[in-house]
């Protein structure tokens, strides 16, 4: 085998990008944002029965509504927004790829009553693979992608101190997705339900520890300039 070395560039690299948070905190809207700063043509796959079609009067994309959740469609998808020259892509959730209609889940659960086992574990042997080769797709497309992914959610009980009262507030916790699915990506940011956004993994030095309330456009712009710079 002939292997050969280049000098390395950025010149070719796109954003792979994920926003996990609670219901409510924001991440469609934060995604669409940072796609705007990221390029011309955005595209949706929305997983979520047409809810980002709710912001078409503030942000121009084309979306394609699906009700089936098998992780090859998700490759089909990215496969059909790279042959349609879309700039961006934006997966709205992934986490309905595994929870979801005909998702990892679904299809563990079917793997394990067709074996003589029944033993779900065992059966993550056929589906893992599965969740390997969309990761791959999402990494290796041609277009900036950007995934939202619920949080896993719980309540904790806070002292408020203009009122000196007790108050619920709803904190996100872990991804709702297979376990280090999240470690894929150059940058992942959460979310809080007052729409503060923390970035908790970025391999741009200039993102460590970086923190916005309704982050958007200018830190897509951030993310952009380190991904265009040299």
């Amino acid at each position: 085998m002939d292997i050969t070395f280049q000098k390395a560039s950025k010149a070719q690299t796109k954003a792979r990008i994920a926003l996990i948070g609670p219901s409510g905190s924001g991440k469609t809207y934060t995604a669409l944002r940072l796609a705007q700063a990221l390029g011309e043509r955005i595209a949706v796959a929305d997983t979520e029965f047409n809810s980002a079609s709710l912001y078409s009067d503030r942000f121009t994309f084309d979306v394609v509504n699906l009700e089936s959740f098998h992780p090859q469609t998700c490759i089909d998808v990215i496969r059909a927004a790279e042959s349609a020259g879309y700039d961006v892509l934006i997966i709205d959730s992934l986490s309905q790829f595994y929870i979801g209609r005909d998702g990892e889940l679904e299809l563990v659960d079917k793997a394990a009553k067709r074996s003589q086992s029944q033993n779900s574990f065992a059966a993550w042997r056929d589906i893992s693979p599965l969740h390997s080769k969309m990761l791959d797709a999402i990494m290796a497309a041609k277009l900036h992608v950007l995934v939202s992914m619920r949080a896993k959610t719980e309540w904790v009980i806070e002292k408020d101190e203009r009122t000196g009262k007790n108050v619920p507030r709803k904190i996100g916790l872990a991804p709702v997705m297979k376990d280090g699915t999240e470690y894929s990506f150059d940058l992942v940011c959460h979310l809080s339900e007052d729409n503060t956004l923390v970035v908790t993994k970025s391999r741009c030095p200039a993102l460590n520890g970086y923190v916005q309330h309704q982050a958007g456009e200018e830190l897509g712009a951030l993310i952009k300039t380190w991904l265009t710079d040299g």
